[in-house]
């Protein structure tokens, strides 16, 4: 076997819950394809193919939510490494950023809002609260009176009615007579007008973001209150809050854009940014699993379960085996 004569791989620590930026206090997300991403001494690099050679961009991954890696991107072990010791998740996307194929996030994270998530998950007066309280959350000024008496699928048929409602409105303000959703998965109603390719990629973009304070909060995005049987159900669940409020008005915003996809991405980054979404995100989950205060985290918190509560996994229990 022939010795390895590559740069000596850089050292990786286990990093201390105070050097971690907290999710809601990081930036959005950040778009790359065609692109190589490795780590230099100097932290994450993405290195692009100009005529006169390469280019490279240092990646703030320390400060960031979500990496989303488009076609034409590699990288090494290293570098993905890097990122999920800084809690920074890699979203892998498809073309236009139209479909999440995957992503992976850091291993820190506590595991009391999953143990919570669960619970409600598969109680089902649990998850009928929460599915209410989803609901309420769509229907700015209303009150849990308002659905007190109305079944998931009479709130359901509700929801429906107002999404089309939106779309109908938008359309009106914006003076798009004929105009149909189309998600580019179906070639028969034919290539995507301006409108449904920003609002395809802004969606994908607003997916991500989602998905990445998910796993960033130790949360599983297949495990849905609304949504059920997919990988992402948590993550649309919660990521439905916000399309009337930020995608489906800057789509329509953007219906004579020469570049719809790239348009929306850019300013969905921005408009994120003034809103400061992410702290509202982490609020909204820990209301929709009814968690009133988020406690602080460790990420060396360990225990042991036993019928009479949880104890300390760092020292022997040896005595109590007699």
């Amino acid at each position: 076997m022939m010795p390895f004569s590559g740069p000596t791989p850089l050292p990786l620590q286990k990093p201390r819950a105070l050097l971690l930026t907290r999710v809601d206090d990081r930036l959005s997300f950040l778009y790359l394809d065609r692109c190589a991403i490795h780590q230099s001494d100097n932290g994450t690099v993405a290195v692009i193919e100009v005529e006169d050679g390469s280019r490279s961009t240092q990646i703030p991954v320390a400060t960031l939510t979500s990496l989303m890696l488009g076609p034409g991107t590699s990288i090494t072990q290293q570098a993905a490494a890097h990122m999920a010791a800084a809690g920074c998740a890699a979203t892998f996307v498809g073309g236009s950023a139209v479909r999440s194929y995957g992503a992976f996030l850091s291993p820190y994270a506590p595991a009391d809002r999953l143990q919570r998530q669960a619970l409600v998950s598969t109680d089902p007066d649990l998850r009928a609260e929460a599915a209410r309280r989803m609901y309420l959350k769509r229907f700015p000024g209303t009150t849990s009176a308002t659905f007190a008496d109305a079944s998931i699928e009479q709130m359901r048929g509700i929801e429906g009615l107002r999404m089309r409602a939106v779309y109908e409105q938008q359309a009106r303000k914006h003076r798009l007579r004929a105009w149909r959703r189309n998600t580019g998965t179906q070639p028969e109603l034919g290539p995507p007008d301006s409108v449904n390719m920003a609002l395809n990629a802004a969606n994908s973009a607003l997916y991500g973001i989602v998905n990445s304070v998910v796993l960033s909060l130790g949360l599983s995005p297949g495990l849905g209150i609304i949504h059920s049987g997919n990988r992402q159900s948590f993550t649309l669940d919660i990521a439905d809050l916000y399309k009337t409020r930020v995608t489906v008005p800057l789509a329509f915003s953007l219906k004579d854009h020469g570049d719809p996809f790239n348009a929306a991405l850019r300013t969905l980054r921005e408009e994120l940014r003034l809103l400061r979404l992410l702290p509202q995100i982490v609020n909204d989950i820990d209301m929709v699993l009814g968690i009133d205060v988020a406690d602080d985290w460790s990420v060396d918190a360990l225990e042991l379960w036993g019928p009479a509560g949880e104890v300390e996994a760092t020292w022997s229990h040896a005595e109590w085996s007699l």
